[in-house]
């Protein structure tokens, strides 16, 4: 699932929450009927069952802030942890769009104090062969992946420099499911880390924009997609 139109992230997160209630709810209670079991060996009836519920709500309270439950399936794993990722740092002055990009349908900018940052999701495992030292996506050389996404970042750049005079770079992020590389890892100007390191990893930079800034370029991102998917 990826968000359609430049809602916010808290509204994609929220979202992809009520998509996925059913089976949040039913995760969390497995594991908490699990871990009420396991208490049996310590505890007596009625505690045990108190202490399985106790698991199960602390997991939903857990999951309404991180979306980790919902985020346990393989394939849907990295948008959850990024719209929880892009809807906590929202609630700091970021700003989140979803970039239309066909070929990418995992692909957002976020803009905030540390810089502007194109981010795509990659579901394939990543890995360096051992043959010929190269990155490869899944079975191929990732070197035609990164090209994409650093054409992508070149256009977003050239557009926000010429509608809103941008500061800086747009800088490239390819977040993995399964790497078996060392995190982080730059190829090809390209940032290459697993989606749970996201957001450490850009929180960990300096800041560098103001929220005036940020507030114009997202104003002009805006424009930008608008104008690529011919709604201006």
């Amino acid at each position: 699932m990826s968000p359609e139109g430049p809602g916010t992230a808290a509204d994609w997160f929220a979202g992809l929450q009520r998509a996925a209630r059913p089976r949040r709810w039913l995760t969390a209670a497995v594991i908490g009927a699990t871990g009420g079991l396991f208490t049996t060996l310590v505890l007596a009836w009625p505690l045990e069952l108190l202490a399985g519920a106790a698991i199960t709500g602390t997991l939903l309270l857990w999951d309404r802030r991180h979306g980790h439950l919902a985020g346990w399936s393989p394939s849907e794993h990295g948008p959850y942890r990024i719209a929880a990722v892009a809807a906590r740092l929202e609630r700091q002055g970021w700003a989140f769009l979803p970039v239309p990009e066909p070929s990418a349908p995992y692909c957002y900018l976020l803009i905030g104090p540390q810089g502007v940052f194109l981010i795509q999701h990659e579901h394939r495992p990543i890995s360096t062969d051992v043959h010929n030292g190269l990155v490869v996506v899944g079975e191929r050389p990732a070197i035609r992946d990164l090209q994409a996404l650093r054409v992508t970042a070149d256009a977003v750049q050239a557009a926000l420099r010429a509608l809103a005079d941008g500061e800086g770079a747009v800088q490239c992020v390819l977040v993995a499911e399964r790497t078996a590389m060392e995190e982080p890892r730059v190829v090809t100007d390209v940032t290459i880390l697993p989606v749970a390191g996201l957001r450490t990893w850009l929180c960990r930079r300096d800041p560098a924009l103001s929220q005036e800034t940020i507030a114009s370029l997202a104003v002009a991102a805006h424009q930008f997609f608008d104008e690529a998917t011919g709604q201006a």
